[in-house]
């Protein structure tokens, strides 16, 4: 799967200044269902969180 947003919609919904990797990887039964997930995620929380759009990783 690849997330594909457009730049209205980028600007609308996400913070800036936070590089932040995703990988998921998915299991799924034969009609599609979603069985189970893994994510691993990685992110540059820097200093200072951004509130109300904090980092997933800061409350960790």
């Amino acid at each position: 799967m690849k997330w594909v947003e457009e730049r209205r919609e980028n600007l609308l919904a996400a913070s800036h200044a936070r590089e932040q990797v995703a990988e998921v990887e998915a299991a799924a039964a034969a009609d599609g269902r979603v069985l189970g997930l893994r994510v691993r995620l990685t992110s540059e929380a820097g200093a200072f969180h951004i509130h109300p759009l904090t980092q997933a990783v800061e409350p960790l």
